[in-house]
């Protein structure tokens, strides 16, 4: 039962937030709905700035993950939508801002719009404790010195942590953080208590997805795959796995590697391993998040499905479509981008970042594999089927064609 409730709750939630949302669409718009799979007509998209400026934007992260990227492809959709961002700025469906030809294509369409992305202001840290130190300090320079940026998009916990400097006396916007509170990058409640600080706070997701999978499981043990870093667990909401382990009275055990280092590759090693580890000392695992999503992970997981040991992913059902039991997740990340969008078009506006609601109900989905549910031995309930909002009946592995 607890389990339905969690679900009715994020449902409600989701519903209230969505007709919000609708609405303000609905009256900046007056317009198609926005479409994900293709670049805007020129016909359907004004090309005046109602307030007669523009907005130059740069954008950091700590290395590649593809919730910034979905959520960045889906702000800037809505933003072109508005006619804050030049239609001729191309943002197609297979978008991705970490291929330099395709954002150098972005920023020079955007060039001269309300809000324009600038060519030479992307900065990637490409998950190397070194360059994330270079890149932020090279960034913070800049905006002192040249004073030609006017926001700034920090995409993740890391460079929340790093940006959330109000001295720089410009607005940054923190981008799908894990968990912002007990990262430090900001105070409780609903509005900043930081100048010039905004950031996307996701309620209570991964404390609703740990405990729907306890109340499914009622393990005793729970091995976490974790970052070796300190600073990279805050991006994996370690706190909170902590704080519900007290709740609820079961033991972590972390298996800690290199989860976020050299993207994919650094996560299936730790998997590896961790597969093998947890095997022998854990009843259930919970995988965070960190690095790519690979055809190796069904692999790397198979001591575990040997064991019968249930595993959720805090990733999404990317990781489910590749062998992993249960995850809870926005995959397209639509409501995330919009949510973007009304905030940086407030700012734009010149509202004090402060007064603007950092809190966002994500419309998360069920995910399931029937594959793994076998493998382990595991029977569903009714409650659970009915809980399911996509059904992976197989899995992709580095040898499915």
């Amino acid at each position: 039962m607890f389990l339905i409730k969690i679900l009715m709750v994020m449902v409600f939630a989701f519903f209230f937030m969505a007709q919000i949302s609708l609405a303000n669409e609905t009256l900046a718009l007056k317009n198609d709905p926005l479409k994900s799979s293709t670049t805007l007509s020129a016909a359907s998209v004004p090309n005046t700035c109602p307030y007669g400026k523009n907005m130059r934007i740069a954008m950091i992260q700590a290395g590649v993950f593809g919730d910034y990227i979905k959520v960045f492809r889906q702000m800037t959709l809505s933003l072109i939508q508005r006619g804050l961002v030049k239609k001729e700025t191309k943002v197609t469906e297979d978008f991705d801002f970490n291929d330099k030809a395709s954002f150098l294509e972005l920023a020079q369409g955007s060039k001269g719009g309300c809000i324009e992305f600038l060519a030479d202001g992307f900065y990637d840290g490409s998950w190397i404790d070194e360059q994330i130190d270079a890149t932020t300090r090279d960034l913070k320079r800049r905006i002192k010195e040249q004073k030609d940026v006017d926001l700034v998009l920090a995409f993740g916990t890391t460079a929340g942590v790093n940006f959330a400097d109000s001295s720089l006396k410009i607005p940054v916007m923190v981008v799908t953080p894990t968990d912002a509170e007990s990262a430090n990058i900001i105070g409780p409640g609903e509005f900043s208590d930081k100048k010039y600080i905004h950031v996307q706070k996701e309620r209570d997701r991964y404390r609703s997805e740990l405990l729907m999978f306890y109340d499914i499981f009622k393990f005793k043990k729970l091995g976490v795959v974790i970052d070796e870093l300190p600073e990279n667990q805050l991006a994996q909401a370690y706190p909170i796995i902590l704080n519900v382990a007290k709740l609820k009275g079961f033991t972590v055990i972390p298996c800690m590697g290199k989860v976020f280092k050299d993207a994919q590759e650094g996560k299936i090693d730790t998997l590896k391993k961790c597969g093998k580890e947890l095997a022998q000392s854990a009843d259930a695992v919970y995988i965070t998040v960190g690095g790519g999503t690979s055809n190796e992970l069904y692999d790397a997981l198979k001591p575990l499905y040997q064991k019968g040991i249930p595993t959720f992913s805090q990733q999404g059902d990317t990781d489910v479509a590749r062998g992993v039991l249960l995850s809870l997740s926005d995959s397209q990340m639509r409501e995330a981008g919009i949510f973007e969008a009304n905030v940086l078009e407030q700012i734009y506006k010149g509202v004090d970042p402060q007064s603007i609601s950092q809190n966002y109900y994500a419309p998360l989905n069920l995910a399931i594999n029937m594959h793994t549910a076998r493998l382990i031995g595991w029977r569903p309930d009714f409650e659970v089927l009915v809980a399911v909002d996509k059904v992976f009946q197989d899995v992709i592995t580095k040898d499915t064609k």
